[in-house]
């Protein structure tokens, strides 16, 4: 697979329509939110015509970013974490944006085994085709992105 590489990014996140957007959700800052972003997303990626085990990458990459948003989202615990997935000719972006614009951005790369955090950049990486961070005075934007699958030629 050709990987086109994470990207690291920090300008003004933008409010502005999501074309291509096939479902928008917010979920509250708690422990649970990565297991229920994971429980919405997937029927989506399945419809899109993932193979499972893509699907399950996905995920596991969404279940990370989720996670981040959870651990370092900022504001107060009521502050949501919202998920956009959208789709354009070639890809689905999967958007995952909390309200803390203060991440210390480092490289996705492997700890020791003995680490126990630092991860999820890295998993993100080797289980996405791109992914950037947008940060702005409205929060951080972490986008996925997964090339579409080849559709069947028609019997």
């Amino acid at each position: 697979m050709t990987r086109v590489g994470a990207r690291f990014r920090q300008q003004e996140a933008a409010n502005t329509a999501v074309p291509g957007c096939t479902m928008r959700f917010r979920l509250t800052r708690q422990p649970t939110a990565p297991m229920e972003a994971r429980r919405r997303i997937r029927p989506e990626l399945e419809q899109l015509g993932y193979v499972e085990d893509v699907v399950d990458e996905l995920l596991v990459a969404v279940g990370e970013a989720v996670t981040n948003a959870v651990l370092y989202g900022g504001g107060s615990g009521a502050d949501p974490i919202t998920i956009t997935l959208r789709t354009d000719d070639a890809a689905c972006t999967i958007d995952v944006t909390s309200r803390s614009a203060g991440w210390t951005l480092y490289p996705p790369v492997l700890p020791a085994p003995t680490a126990e955090r630092g991860r999820g950049l890295y998993i993100i990486d080797r289980f996405t085709d791109g992914w950037e961070i947008r940060q702005g005075r409205n929060g951080s934007t972490l986008s996925l992105r997964r090339r579409l699958p080849a559709r069947a030629a028609p019997s």
